[in-house]
């Protein structure tokens, strides 16, 4: 039994024999779904990693204002330079994650919009 890309392709080139640079797109249309159920799932992952960072962040950002609460504005934290390098540290890879979030949901896209969703487009 041939597979149901392979059986679209060979119909598709018997309407219209043209269409044979479109035949890889065609045979990788039953692997879109598990391509795309991947990318979501690393997109979950790096949202995971993100949101750690952020609450690592957030933590020294709090630690910074419990000392000013305790010890007013004008007494120095012995720790601040420290946490201000830490917090620059995260938001570093906080951005970097961002990015790497930002090219996986390009490529998601990109998989959904080159897609051919209705034949007869390519067909007419």
């Amino acid at each position: 039994m041939t597979d149901a890309s392979y059986a679209l392709s060979d119909y598709i080139q018997s309407i219209h024999p043209s269409i044979l640079s479109l035949t890889p797109v065609f045979l990788g249309l039953d692997n879109l779904p598990s391509e795309l159920q991947h990318i979501y799932e690393e997109l979950g992952a790096k949202e995971r990693t993100f949101l750690k960072y952020k609450r690592e962040k957030d933590a020294r950002e709090t630690q910074i204002y419990r000392h000013i609460r305790q010890h007013g504005g004008h007494t120095a934290n012995p720790f601040e330079d420290k946490y201000n390098k830490q917090i620059e540290e995260i938001f570093d890879k906080m951005e970097h994650i961002q990015e790497e979030k930002c090219i996986l949901a390009d490529k998601a896209k990109e998989l959904v919009l080159t897609t051919p969703h209705n034949f007869s487009l390519f067909v007419c």
